[in-house]
């Protein structure tokens, strides 16, 4: 082989160890891109999702505080809620315990003004005419009406003196709140018959009786009490005398046997005898009083009797300086304990 010739083969064969090794390090240099470039990825990789982890962490970590706050408010509410029940409960158990307190009370006070029957009250109330006592009892015959009655209600009030009231039937009927009124002051509501027609009235004893029974149940109606029954009837024109005087003492008497008892008076103004003015009517008491010292006066609140009130405010003044007690036949008529019982039923009827 020629000496050219080898020399060719041999810058041939470097030629491609040259080549190959270019192409190997062309490879190498591959490789290590390729590396590199998976190694770049992979940690961008994780840290993206150690990153996504810590923020799911901090997430969960809201999340969980949030859940916990939650809680508690739910439990503040659950407790607020449970406070407030427990407190309306006992708010409604207080208003509960407050209005039975006072319908008690009402009940009470009603039980504390009804009459109650003595074996004693006929003998009880005979006494008063002839007592040394210095007691005064302001009694009103044929109310109510609107025209004089508030004002001597006013009076009382003002004075802090009690009265009693005659009523009559029909001016009960015509005037039931000023019977209530009269009842819820503390004035005892007595019973003058309803008509006070004396041809009607003493036509009969059924007829007294009848009248009483009447006049009750209208009391009765007016100021709210069923169990309401005065036991004491003044009869229209007094008691006794006059052309009925004998039916009258019969009545009288059965009324008595049915725990009714009557009164009249030992003391008047004349209010319906023919003085009419105030000076008339207070001279006329003094006059009747004479040397009494306990005494009953009539008066009346009937309608045409304007000058009565005027007349109360000045006997009420004259009696206080002399030193009296006013009373009203709650002294009598006294109840001794505040349980509702049944009456009898009004008085009987005459067979």
């Amino acid at each position: 082989m020629s000496k050219e010739l080898m020399n060719v083969k041999r810058d041939n064969l470097k030629s491609k160890i040259k080549d190959l090794f270019i192409v190997f390090m062309i490879i190498i240099l591959g490789v290590t891109i390729i590396f590199f470039s998976f190694k770049i990825s992979y940690e961008k990789r994780i840290s993206k999702n150690v990153n996504y982890d810590q923020s799911n962490l901090e997430n969960n970590s809201i999340i969980k505080e949030d859940i916990q706050v939650s809680k508690q408010n739910q439990i503040s509410n659950n407790a607020k809620e449970e406070n407030a029940y427990e407190k309306n409960i006992t708010e409604e158990k207080s208003d509960d315990e407050k209005i039975e307190k006072e319908e008690t009370k009402v009940e009470d006070d009603f039980n504390q003004l009804l009459p109650e029957w003595t074996d004693t009250a006929i003998e009880d109330i005979k006494n008063i005419y002839g007592s040394d006592e210095k007691q005064v009892y302001l009694t009103f015959d044929d109310g109510p009406s609107k025209e004089i009655t508030p004002q001597i209600l006013k009076i009382l009030e003002e004075e802090q003196v009690p009265a009693t009231f005659f009523v009559l039937g029909k001016c009960v009927d015509n005037n039931p709140d000023l019977v209530k009124q009269e009842y819820e002051a503390g004035h005892f509501i007595a019973n003058h018959g309803y008509t006070h027609t004396y041809s009607q009235i003493y036509s009969s004893i059924d007829n007294v009786v009848n009248e009483y029974n009447q006049t009750n149940e209208s009391i009765k109606k007016a100021i709210g009490n069923e169990n309401y029954d005065c036991h004491l009837f003044r009869f229209p024109g007094g008691s006794s005398g006059g052309p009925y005087d004998s039916l009258k003492a019969q009545a009288k008497q059965y009324l008595a046997d049915n725990q009714v008892a009557s009164t009249n008076w030992n003391c008047l103004t004349s209010d319906a005898a023919g003085n009419y003015t105030v000076q008339e009517q207070y001279a006329g008491a003094i006059e009747t009083q004479g040397n009494k010292t306990s005494l009953i006066i009539l008066m009346h609140d009937a309608s045409d009797k304007r000058a009565t009130p005027e007349t109360v405010r000045l006997l009420i003044k004259h009696y206080k300086e002399e030193g009296y007690v006013f009373k009203n036949f709650y002294d009598i008529f006294k109840k001794t304990n505040t349980e509702i019982v049944e009456n009898v039923e009004y008085v009987k009827d005459i067979n």
